[in-house]
């Protein structure tokens, strides 16, 4: 994490600073025949620790089934091409603005 310039240590905390806890989540990847394969890791933050003047702006990806029906039968029978992304990392590399201790 610190070759990939995730974070940085930092000796002198500012009095009245919330600290996000964290954990390290460890796991051994094993292949089809149970044999260990690699050794994963990672850096979980706390977030749900986080005060509310903390952030400013919070996402909740919450679709209704029946909106999702509507706009592809609208799509439909308009003739528009659909198209579809997985963005399961979207916020995993966006960079922030704000300090954020742990």
């Amino acid at each position: 994490m610190i070759q990939h310039e995730v974070w940085e240590k930092v000796d002198n905390i500012p009095p009245e600073t919330h600290i996000i806890t964290s954990r390290l989540i460890l796991r051994v990847k094993c292949d089809e025949n149970g044999q260990e394969k690699s050794l994963k890791s990672r850096l979980v933050a706390g977030g749900h620790r986080q005060m509310p003047w903390e952030y400013d702006q919070t996402f909740a990806p919450v679709v209704v089934e029946k909106t999702i029906l509507s706009l592809l039968a609208l799509a439909n029978m308009r003739g528009m091409e659909i198209h579809q992304m997985d963005i399961d990392g979207a916020y995993l590399n966006s960079p922030i603005q704000e300090t954020v201790y742990m």
